[in-house]
């Protein structure tokens, strides 16, 4: 879910979208933040769902690994942009099966070096 409040200027509006590296849009929306006085919080909710994704991976499980996407709001006035926040994150499942295999995008993965050092009284 996507949330966005604040004091906003009457006749605002948002935009929210899900950006690939090459800057094309993978999902967007948008919207106005209810007026002032009009008793409402300017809170808007939603979903946005890129179809398709591009699955981040380790970089010993793929050839293009680290894939990330940019989440961007963009606030508007009628006097132009406001302010813009952009965060960039990857889309991945991670889960455990009921033999304890630790599974990213449904893939085994094998933990290198983990929880062992030199001075490590586990042999």
């Amino acid at each position: 879910m996507v949330q966005v409040s604040g004091a906003l200027i009457e006749g605002s509006s948002y935009s929210i979208s899900v950006m690939t590296r090459n800057g094309d849009i993978a999902a967007a929306s948008n919207g106005t933040i209810p007026p002032p006085g009009t008793n409402r919080i300017a809170v808007a909710h939603g979903t946005l769902q890129v179809t398709s994704p591009s699955l981040w991976w380790p970089w010993t499980m793929s050839d293009t690994p680290g894939f990330l996407y940019a989440f961007q709001v963009t606030l508007k006035s009628s006097s132009g942009i406001t302010d813009i926040y952009q965060q960039p994150f990857g889309i991945r499942t991670v889960s455990v099966t009921s033999d304890n295999k630790f599974l990213i995008n449904n893939k085994p993965f094998y933990f290198h070096g983990l929880g062992r050092h030199e001075d490590s009284d586990v042999s």
